[in-house]
C-alpha cells in the first residue's frame, strides 16, 4: 500500500489465494499462496515482485484500503478501553504519513467504527448482553 500498487483477486477459495496487479496485461506482479494442510496459514508458492505499472495506475486512493483493513491498522490505538480520542482526522493524517493513502473524513470515521466494533463488538450485541446479565442477576440464588 505504501507504494500505491493495487491488486485484484484472480482466484480465491478455502485453499488458494491468487492475486494479480490491477494492470495485469502490462504488469507481471502476482502472488499465489495455498493453505497448509490442517492449518489456517498460507504458504506463498509464487511471488513475482516486480511492478511495471504505468503512472496512471499508481495513485493515493488505494482500493485495498478498506474500512476493515485500516480499522485493523488503527485497532492498537483503541486497546485501552478509556481511549476513544483517536479521531478520524488523526487516522487520515497517520495513514497518509505511514502508507501514503488518502481518503475522506467519512471513510476515516468508518475505519474508526470498524476498529471499535472489532475490539468491543457492536451495539446490538452489547444491549443483548446487558439484558442477559439483568435476567441472570434477577434469578434467585439457590
Amino acid at each position: 500500500m505504501s507504494k500505491h500498487y493495487q491488486f485484484k483477486v484472480k482466484r480465491s477459495n478455502s485453499t488458494l489465494l491468487h492475486v494479480i496487479c490491477i494492470d495485469n496485461e502490462a504488469c507481471p506482479w502476482q502472488l499465489r499462496a495455498t493453505r497448509m494442510r490442517g492449518s489456517e496459514l498460507l504458504v506463498v508458492k509464487r511471488y513475482d515482485d516486480v511492478h511495471t505499472c504505468s503512472i496512471e495506475i499508481v495513485h493515493g486512493h488505494h482500493r485495498q484500503a478498506s474500512s476493515w483493513m485500516i480499522g485493523e491498522c488503527v485497532k492498537a490505538k483503541y486497546l485501552d478501553p478509556t481511549n476513544t480520542s483517536y479521531r478520524p482526522r488523526e487516522i487520515m493524517r497517520d495513514m497518509q504519513a505511514e502508507f501514503g493513502v488518502s481518503f475522506t473524513y467519512l471513510k476515516a470515521w468508518r475505519r474508526k467504527e470498524a476498529a471499535l466494533t472489532s475490539l468491543r463488538g457492536n451495539d446490538t450485541e452489547s444491549y443483548n448482553d446487558i439484558l442477559l446479565y439483568l435476567i441472570i442477576c434477577s434469578l434467585p440464588t439457590l
